[in-house]
């Protein structure tokens, strides 16, 4: 071969080499823009997720309140019904047990007993005034005595409570002194 087509070759050679060059230069920019679409479409997708779960939180926190309010609410009513019903029911009782002491019936104590244990498993429970500081949300004053200042020295009629909540007072006498 002669030194001018050797050289011609090479030349050729050399412009073959940077088409290559220049062809792995624009597919490494290409490379690289689809590898930063990439990372852009992974961060705006991280945010969508991060979103979505935030959205789920604050969805099932709201469930979770309104099934709580809900079951406040359910009890809430349930008390206010058996309260009245409760309210009702306190006063031929104490008539029951009136009658009761004047009668000293064994059979109507056994009933009144019963009263008592059912009243009690439902919540229901006479309030322990005697002997005790007066205490006007518990207690209705009738009257005043000679005895310790502001101690209840008498229980007219019981009070009763309902899960803690007074839905009768007692009616008592309260002492005073001279």
């Amino acid at each position: 071969m002669s030194d001018d087509k050797k050289q011609a070759k090479r030349e050729e050679e050399r412009k073959r080499g940077r088409e290559d060059h220049s062809t792995d230069v624009k597919q490494a920019k290409v490379e690289q823009t689809d590898h930063s679409t990439c990372e852009q479409q992974i961060a705006q997708l991280q945010s969508q997720l991060d979103q979505a779960n935030e959205k789920y939180r604050r969805s099932l926190a709201d469930f979770q309140n309104l099934e709580r309010q809900t079951m406040e609410a359910q009890t809430r009513y349930v008390k206010l019904a058996t309260e009245g019903f409760v309210q009702e029911l306190l006063q031929p009782f104490s008539h029951l047990k009136l009658a009761a002491a004047h009668l000293k019936d064994k059979g109507l104590d056994m009933v009144i007993a019963q009263f008592v244990h059912v009243f009690e498993s439902q919540g229901l429970t006479e309030i322990d005034v005697m002997g005790k500081p007066f205490d006007p949300v518990k207690m209705e004053a009738i009257d005043t005595a000679e005895g310790d200042p502001d101690v209840v020295v008498a229980v007219h009629e019981a009070g009763y409570e309902l899960n803690g909540i007074v839905v009768k007072p007692a009616k008592v006498v309260v002492g005073k002194t001279k």
